[in-house]
């Protein structure tokens, strides 16, 4: 993301207008999960959204660090973009109505998957075993009859794409305003607890990460 989406002029812009930007080096801590290791000089691939979820969060917090939204692993320009509109919208709102900022939270993220697509059931799943029945009772990940993103059909990993926004959206709609010292003491239901592939595009073995 640093040498694409945060290159791109207009994101540097909507950034330095709207927000109090933090880029934080994450690796060593709880927050980067497991990753698979890999040479550092290796040529890095191509990126679908959510590419690398335990190596790079998008969090947005309140001046209380208090988190109203966050998005997992890789953004593209116009991915973060829209994060950004979104996060700014609902921390707006949460300014009108401070005393109910968690509503108004679980509410926007609620409207937001329904609106792209999701079933009441993957919305309203209590965990992750309802939520894999859920998905094999609507036949998967559900799509919007105007194919609005993220994911439009257009991409092999269109289900993949799906399915981590929708973890994203489920984990502000079950922790509104989580802190984010909460967080850093237990990041496993936003950013996972296994492995992931962000990894380097050859089959080479290293003990460096990237």
């Amino acid at each position: 993301m640093r040498t694409v989406t945060f290159s791109t002029p207009d994101i540097q812009q909507a950034i330095n207008e709207n927000f109090v930007a933090l880029n934080t080096n994450i690796e060593g801590t709880a927050l980067t999960g497991q990753s698979i290791k890999h040479p550092p000089t290796d040529q890095s691939g191509s990126c679908i959204r959510g590419n690398g979820q335990q190596n790079v969060q998008t969090i947005f917090l309140t001046p209380d660090l208090e988190i109203l939204h966050a998005a997992t692993g890789y953004l593209d320009p116009q991915d973060l973009y829209e994060e950004m509109q979104f996060a700014a919208r609902l921390f707006s709102a949460i300014q009108v109505e401070p005393d109910n900022g968690s509503a108004l939270i679980r509410n926007a993220h609620q409207e937001r998957l329904r609106d792209s697509g999701f079933s009441k059931n993957q919305i309203n799943a209590a965990n992750d075993v309802e939520l894999m029945r859920a998905m094999m009772q609507d036949g998967g990940m559900m799509q919007s009859a105007g194919g609005r993103r993220p994911g439009n059909g257009s991409s092999m990993f269109d289900s993949m794409i799906r399915q981590q926004f929708l973890k994203d959206q489920r984990f502000s709609i079950r922790y509104p305003l989580m802190s984010l010292r909460q967080l850093e003491s237990d990041p496993g239901d936003l950013v996972g607890r296994g492995q992931t592939f962000f990894s380097s595009s050859s089959n080479s073995t290293t003990n460096g990460n990237r």
